[in-house]
């Protein structure tokens, strides 16, 4: 089996519920990480040089992203004293130069109120990554406008319609939807990138077209 990509280790273990992917244990023991950290992470490994610049802040921390690749880096970690709500943070516009989030989306009650305000808090120049559970499993998204239980308490279930939904409540946003994959299991991960800048988000998917990474830009 692969070594995982994100710490090297080379053991694995089934994942919530004993859950494989086809068969395969996916769950780093070493690290923790699951399919989406590690396809995730290759997604902004090109980058490495750039990012060591930046301002993050990392909503819900997870393997996906290491600290140390940051100049500086807050996490929000829900119900600690690092928490902030994602519809109002509270912080000054420009704030950050990137702000990272993976499967929180779906835990808030207005995503476009949550991404306006995330767009906020980034430069210009700067961009919002995000991921939910299966944006592609049905047609369309279905908000429930609560916190269902029987579905981990999410507000809503994302469906392939998610990114020209949110484009059109967003127009002056840029949308970039990129295929990432777990090289572990071989696992797909939807990564989306959003920014004010067209011309960032042409830079940033022309590095990941280069090197095959499948990306459609919106």
């Amino acid at each position: 089996m692969t070594a995982c990509s994100i710490c090297g280790g080379q053991r694995f273990v089934p994942a919530f519920h004993g859950r494989l992917y086809r068969g395969q244990p996916p769950k780093c023991a070493t690290c923790g990480s699951f399919e989406r950290h590690r396809a995730v992470h290759g997604v902004f490994l090109p980058f490495q040089k750039e990012l060591a610049s930046f301002r993050v802040l990392h909503f819900a921390p997870d393997a996906s992203v290491n600290p140390k690749w940051f100049k500086s880096y807050q996490p929000s970690t829900y119900g600690s004293g690092t928490s902030l709500d994602m519809m109002a943070t509270g912080l000054g516009d420009d704030a950050f130069d990137l702000v990272v989030s993976n499967h929180v989306l779906e835990h808030v009650a207005d995503d476009v109120v949550a991404i306006r305000e995330q767009l906020r808090v980034v430069t210009h120049e700067g961009w919002v990554h995000f991921t939910v559970p299966v944006p592609m499993a049905w047609a369309e998204t279905d908000d429930w406008g609560f916190p269902k239980p029987e579905s981990n308490d999410h507000y809503r279930g994302y469906g392939a319609d998610m990114a020209g939904r949110l484009v059109r409540a967003i127009p002056e946003m840029t949308l970039a939807a990129i295929l990432g994959t777990d090289p572990v299991t071989g696992r797909h991960e939807w990564v989306f990138w959003a920014s004010r800048s067209r011309r960032r988000m042409v830079s940033l998917t022309q590095t990941l077209l280069d090197r095959k990474v499948p990306v459609l830009l919106l």
